[in-house]
């Protein structure tokens, strides 16, 4: 019999783009959390790099994702919610919804270290699909993961198309959905950035560097959470693209 993705089974391709991440077990195990069955996975991973500094975009970083966050309190379905910072640190662990931190000031401390947006990006995807993984076929959970970067890559080993293997091998299985806010910084073509990233382009979301833009495109994640975390026929005419904004 050939396994295929939707039993947990990943590509050449995509083992390959995880091992070369030195260390990944341990960034991987940092995230997991404890034992718990969820669901829907809610990731995010949010850009601490220095720049998200300019323009403010600092605070409308911390709303929006306080915003996602409400929303999957709000869920009937057992929601468990995990966030790291693109620098590498969590905050959230997977945990329920109900218990997980917010960000704020006090826990969004800004990075030196530049934009690692491959690598990084490499260790949420590991992390998504190990924790749904933990779950039986038949019965894992839904799983929606955001990536938000205010700038291109900097500093990574990993490719673009090493994120592109696991993206790719996700979306087989009509149970996850990876999107991404990139937030303008007036030189970066995230269509193109996050499209070699294998995220499909009505998933890529480019607000310009304004409080509100941001504001909007974290308001249109949050609208469709609401919508597929509860039904799986929802979720699944989702993977095609968000729905309009209620801010629209």
């Amino acid at each position: 019999m050939v396994t295929t993705y939707s039993e947990g089974v990943l590509s050449e391709g995509s083992m390959d783009a995880l091992t070369a991440i030195p260390d990944i077990g341990t960034e991987i195990e940092q995230g997991l959390g404890g034992v718990g069955d969820g669901d829907f996975l809610v990731s995010i991973m949010a850009d601490d790099s220095l720049s998200i500094r300019t323009g403010e975009m600092q605070s409308a970083v911390m709303n929006g994702h306080n915003l996602i966050l409400s929303i999957a309190q709000e869920q009937e379905a057992a929601c468990l919610l995990h966030t790291r910072y693109l620098n590498g640190r969590v905050i959230n662990p997977y945990v329920a919804a109900s218990r997980a931190a917010p960000m704020t000031e006090g826990n969004y401390r800004l990075s030196p270290h530049g934009t690692p947006l491959y690598d990084q990006s490499v260790v949420l995807l590991g992390t998504v699909i190990a924790k749904w993984r933990e779950g039986p076929p038949g019965s894992r959970p839904r799983t929606f993961t955001v990536i938000i970067s205010d700038g291109a890559d900097t500093t990574s080993r990993s490719s673009p198309e090493s994120v592109k293997r696991l993206v790719s091998d996700m979306l087989l299985s009509g149970e996850h959905i990876v999107a991404a806010i990139g937030i303008n910084d007036g030189s970066t073509d995230f269509r193109t950035v996050f499209g070699e990233m294998g995220i499909p382009q009505p998933w890529i979301l480019t607000p310009d560097a304004s409080g509100e833009q941001v504001a909007r495109a974290f308001q249109t994640i949050a609208d469709a959470l609401a919508l597929g975390a509860g039904d799986a026929q929802a979720f699944r005419q989702l993977t095609a693209g968000p729905p309009a904004s209620r801010s629209d």
